[in-house]
């Protein structure tokens, strides 16, 4: 089996292994830029220019295909976060850059001011009822928080040192951030339920772009000199084992993501083929694996239990799904990769189903862009496992790729492993005299037939002359 942007990797489960695919699927793929994006659960947020160029947020909550306006405020909105039903984000509505919200369980009371101090506050993150964000109040970067179950309390102060302080994250009482009180960049943390601050890392190399979930700390190791960026984690249960390594591939692995057990991060390693793209690791199967090796830039992913998102840069920045799945019933046969076929000529696509309940009607669809956009070939089709594409697409294109896939369960869907070329004949070829756009043995024998034919149906002789 097969996908765009796919992985085959083995969860170990005491003396079982489960297998399971990535599925790719774009989430917004209009002709203006989203980018920016985050997920929790099922909820998708992201800075969206669809409106005048300027970042509005958007929103969509997966599998519902109907995207949800958020906020078209004037001037720029950016940066979302989310957690549950409440999307956060960076608001410039007001000439300087604020925190705003916005409940998605009560979407007719619109969005709502968080903090709105003169200074600059930048870069929200949320968990629970807690936002956090980088804060310039006081002539420097410093990091505040916000507890919307009790607004009563107003802003408060989590670190205020004379120091530099960003990158906030937080996951339930725990907030992170980056810090350079030591002279280089470091990650700290601070417990809201004791009220005290610690140290995570504090070595001479740089840390940046630091991210929580549960007692898993993630970050970009930057050792400096030249050498290439990483991905680290500690446990903050067991800091005294200090930091351990990720990925170090010799290449730039940067802006990770983390969530129960999988990391994900933008990947330098292919860029020479691929530009950038998004890679991960599995912390309790000890896996690594990619998610996306599409021809084209791919960054700043995040991920939710077992569904990742990420940007695509293509001719514009679109967001893309993927999601961990059961292993899926159908399989395609053929066309499965590296094939070339005639413009305009005929296919005959088969597909198998391996197991799982009896799928009713398919749909087969087809893309010449590795996935990026589909058109349909057929749709609800018996699945009797094969169908006759004829005439083919009439293009040239070495990236099509065929989508069959169960019409009632569109994750139950294989993709061809790899893609194909459709190609046109080149029409200087003159001596293809049977249009199989080559000449061969065949084209020698019409030829060699005609040499001794006569031209002229009605004077035998007239080839004599």
């Amino acid at each position: 089996m097969g996908r765009f942007c796919t992985f085959m990797f083995t969860f170990l489960l005491g003396l079982q292994s489960l297998q399971a695919d990535l599925s790719s699927i774009p989430i917004t793929t209009l002709n203006n830029d989203q980018d920016s994006v985050a997920i929790d659960g099922n909820v998708i947020v992201w800075s969206d220019t669809r409106n005048s160029g300027h970042n509005d947020i958007y929103c969509a909550v997966y599998p519902d295909p109907n995207l949800i306006e958020i906020t078209t405020a004037a001037n720029v909105q950016d940066n979302p976060s989310v957690s549950g039903n409440i999307i956060v984000w960076q608001d410039n509505r007001n000439g300087n850059l604020d925190i705003y919200g916005f409940d998605l369980s009560d979407p007719n009371a619109g969005d709502f001011v968080i903090t709105n101090h003169s200074a600059s506050q930048q870069d929200p993150a949320i968990s629970g009822s807690v936002v956090v964000w980088r804060d310039n109040r006081h002539g420097n970067l410093d990091i505040y928080g916000f507890d919307l179950s009790n607004p009563g309390l107003g802003d408060f102060p989590i670190v205020t040192q004379s120091s530099t302080q960003v990158q906030p994250d937080i996951d339930g009482d725990i907030v992170i951030w980056l810090d350079t009180r030591n002279g280089n960049p470091d990650i700290y943390g601070y417990d809201l339920s004791t009220l005290t601050e610690f140290p995570i890392v504090t070595t001479t190399t740089g840390q940046f772009n630091p991210r929580i979930s549960g007692a898993m700390v993630v970050w970009t190791e930057e050792p400096g000199g030249g050498e290439d960026s990483d991905i680290y984690g500690i446990d903050l249960n067991d800091l005294g084992s200090g930091p351990f390594v990720i990925c170090n591939d010799q290449a730039d692995q940067s802006f990770p993501a983390v969530d129960g057990s999988f990391v994900v991060w933008v990947d330098d390693r292919n860029e020479q083929t691929h530009d950038k793209d998004i890679y991960g690791y599995d912390l309790n199967a000890q896996v690594e694996f990619a998610v996306c090796l599409a021809n084209s830039q791919q960054t700043l992913p995040d991920v939710s239990g077992t569904t990742f998102v990420w940007q695509s840069y293509h001719s514009d920045i679109d967001i893309i799904l993927g999601e961990v799945v059961e292993p899926v019933d159908i399989e395609i046969i053929t066309p499965n990769g590296s094939e070339m076929f005639l413009a305009a000529s005929e296919i005959m696509i088969q597909w198998q189903q391996n197991s799982g309940e009896a799928v009713e009607k398919i749909k087969i669809e087809f893309s010449d862009d590795f996935g990026l956009s589909y058109s349909l070939i057929a749709d609800n089709l018996d699945n009797n496992g094969s169908f006759l594409w004829d005439p083919i697409a009439d293009i040239e294109s070495q990236q099509c790729m065929i989508r069959v896939s169960d019409r009632t369960e569109p994750l139950n869907s294989d993709l061809t492993d790899s893609a194909f070329t459709i190609f046109r004949c080149q029409e200087e070829l003159t001596a293809d005299f049977n249009g199989d756009c080559g000449v061969d043995i065949i084209d020698f024998s019409i030829f060699s037939q005609q040499w001794f034919d006569c031209g002229n149906p009605f004077d035998p002789h007239w080839c004599g002359f």
